[in-house]
């Protein structure tokens, strides 16, 4: 529950800097690049799943409670 409010204050704050819906999916596609690139050879299927849905968690989280502050 802690992580889900302070998801939700992020995303919150991101509609106030003129954060888009569409924004979201370009940004966790370079983090998710980014990730699969610091881990090189030492990068497996199972941690770029977890790291996806992890993603997954917060971007909903953030979109959920920005739609619900417009």
């Amino acid at each position: 529950e802690h992580l889900k409010k302070g998801l939700a204050k992020l995303g919150k704050s991101h509609v106030q800097y003129g954060v888009k819906a569409e924004y979201y999916p370009v940004v966790k596609q370079a983090m998710i690049e980014t990730i699969d690139e610091v881990l090189g050879k030492n990068k497996r299927l199972k941690t770029l799943e977890a790291w996806n849905a992890a993603l997954d968690f917060v971007i909903d989280t953030m979109k959920t409670s920005a739609s619900a502050h417009e």
